[in-house]
């Protein structure tokens, strides 16, 4: 089970209890974003000092501040406009006995709340990572619901960027927009319908209109 998936089953906050490794999750909340990122030993292998490719709590203590200096120099959030969130300073722990991967959690506020995230990653390792990232709102104290869709996205190996939640207009303008469409296509039938109405009228003898079957869901009232 993936972190994101388990977030939206507990409706918590993000953490990285149960991810993979070489795996980043974020939760925008308005202008706030949490990210749970899981480096493996591959992006810090210097402090694997006794080189049984697993980082333990010992290992991290020691080189608690050189690991996070290197994975905020490596990870980069940013909106679609180029806009930076100010971050605190990354958490860094341990997942678990026996894992060969970081814990390095993260909590941004942008200015304002960002139509996208742009994730950027530089040579944090030399394996790619998956992104996962979905949008939340607080449903009751200490409580959140997703607000949207799981996007994810992929870093490949060596760096690079992905650009998540990325979306139509949501609330009233989503309630327009999605209505937009169906509505331009309703009118095109009834002008269509109503031209073809006036041709057959002009051709029938009888001078009695013909008959036109109208199933279109976006017309209203029978159709003559």
């Amino acid at each position: 089970m993936t972190f994101l998936t388990l977030a939206l089953l507990l409706l918590q906050p993000a953490e990285a209890h149960g991810m993979d490794a070489h795996h980043v999750a974020l939760e925008l909340d308005g202008a706030v974003v949490r990210v749970a990122a899981t480096p493996g030993v591959d992006a810090f292998p210097e402090f694997d000092l006794n080189g049984d490719a697993v980082l333990d709590r010992a290992e991290v203590a020691t080189a608690r501040s050189a690991i996070r200096a290197r994975f905020e120099a490596a990870f980069h959030l940013e909106d679609p406009k180029g806009a930076a969130p100010a971050c605190a300073p990354a958490s860094i722990s341990t997942i678990g006995r026996g894992e060969a991967h970081v814990r390095a959690s993260l909590l941004c506020r942008f200015p304002t709340a960002p139509e996208a995230l742009v994730v950027r990653m530089d040579g944090l390792g030399w394996l790619p990572y998956t992104l996962e990232a979905v949008r939340i709102r607080e449903v009751a104290p200490g409580r959140w619901a997703p607000d949207g869709a799981v996007t994810g996205g992929t870093i490949p190996a060596g760096g690079g960027v992905a650009t998540l939640l990325t979306r139509s207009p949501t609330g009233a303008d989503a309630t327009l927009h999605d209505g937009l469409a169906p509505m331009i296509v309703g009118v095109a039938v009834a002008g269509l319908l109503a031209a073809l109405l006036a041709a057959r009228r002009a051709r029938s003898p009888s001078g009695a209109p013909a008959t036109v079957h109208e199933t279109s869901p976006y017309l209203q009232g029978p159709t003559p």
